[in-house]
């Protein structure tokens, strides 16, 4: 799997708790790889004293990164480390062996957590491999998020105990968070919605959402699909009157007018949502309102 191999949107957060005492602080340090699990961290910190900023500059594509050394330092500096393990990010494996299972904590390993088998489209059709392909999208599961939280919330109370009642009460106000996505959970179970979907990351959500795609163009953005797979899902469009294409930051421009050959531009919609939560968010709740409510008006012929 290529998908997210080389893929790091990575967050430094320096957090410095203040002691009683005169001008002696304590720094804690959290490193998170993905914007998403980032933002889950800085609900977390509300009410201390942080700084965050991002390690890719903004605009720069994280294909095919590389690790600088400033950033092999950051990774060796911080206290707590929150990854996606070596499946998806190999190029950490031998910098998270060097720290310990207190400092690094595998997100995709963690008790509770959902996982999905990828799916595949070999032979035209959309199905699920091997149960050991399990696809990485795992943040976008509520679910997931809230476990994440939990795990984290935990370990800070143990290096930081002072600071138990803030971590706790923000613990708190992120569950409450969670709780008001659970107006789209299984909201189109027994809908019949059809959309087709580019990219194929955001099966966590659907799932969620009690959606499946009819028809999916790529399981890798960085892989074109062949005119015959193309065609197949612009069949499918067609005979099924689909008028939804969910589609990544990296959805050719050209693919939709492909796909909905023939029809009038305001006779179907085509929207962009980012697995890596681009955009400027504030927060993982936000992130994830956003992804679940623009899905939900694009599969309801919403405007």
């Amino acid at each position: 799997m290529t998908m997210y191999r080389t893929k790091i949107y990575s967050v430094f957060l320096a957090v410095i708790f203040i002691n009683a005492g005169p001008a002696v602080a304590n720094e804690t340090r959290v490193l998170a790889t993905i914007q998403p699990v980032q933002l889950i961290v800085s609900e977390l910190l509300r009410g201390l004293d942080e700084e965050s900023s991002s390690l890719l500059p903004a605009g720069m594509t994280p294909h095919d990164y590389a690790l600088k050394i400033s950033d092999m330092k950051r990774v060796k500096a911080a206290k707590l480390m929150l990854w996606l393990g070596p499946e998806v990010e190999p190029y950490l494996v031998k910098m998270m062996g060097n720290k310990s299972s207190i400092e690094a904590l595998n997100i995709r390993m963690l008790e509770g957590i959902e996982h999905l088998p990828l799916r595949s489209l070999a032979g035209g059709h959309h199905h699920h491999r091997e149960e050991s392909a399990r696809d990485p999208h795992t943040w976008l599961a509520p679910n997931t998020a809230l476990q994440i939280a939990t795990v984290l919330v935990a370990r800070l109370s143990k290096v930081d105990a002072q600071n138990v009642a803030i971590y706790q009460q923000n613990l708190a106000s992120f569950k409450q968070n969670m709780e008001k996505l659970d107006r789209y959970k299984g909201v189109f179970l027994h809908s019949g919605a059809e959309f087709v979907v580019h990219h194929d990351a955001y099966q966590y959500l659907e799932a969620f959402m009690g959606l499946t795609p009819s028809a999916v163009v790529t399981v890798e953005p960085e892989v074109s699909p062949g005119v015959r797979h193309l065609t197949e899902v612009a069949q499918t469009i067609k005979a099924k009157q689909i008028s939804c294409l969910v589609g990544g930051p990296a959805l050719p421009p050209r693919l939709a007018f492909f796909l909905f050959k023939g029809r009038a531009a305001d006779s179907y919609r085509v929207i962009k949502l980012d697995p890596l939560a681009g955009g400027g968010f504030e927060s993982y709740s936000a992130f994830m309102e956003d992804l679940a409510s623009r899905l939900a008006q694009c599969v309801s012929g919403e405007s």
